[in-house]
């Protein structure tokens, strides 16, 4: 199901990628990848909910690359 919320987040990965001059702004080589480098700047705590909000289970070659992440302003510098 579709809705504003996957245009609002290309915004801001745009805008991201504007303001740091980082582009792409999270280059991942592949899926898994590319969910394990926003987690390590957004962190896993959020994600983590909304999987188990929605009842959503993580595919299991996730558990030993995705660990645990806090938000972390820090990363988005380098």
């Amino acid at each position: 199901m579709y809705d504003y919320s996957l245009d609002m987040w290309s915004l801001g990965c745009m805008l991201a990628s504007m303001i740091f001059r980082k582009e792409p702004f999270f280059h991942g080589h592949d899926n898994y990848d590319q969910l394990v480098r926003i987690a390590k700047v957004l962190g896993t705590e959020e994600l983590f909910e909304y999987l188990e909000k929605y009842h959503i289970e993580l595919d299991p070659r996730f558990h030993d690359i995705l660990g645990r992440y806090v938000l972390s302003l820090n990363l988005l510098m380098h």
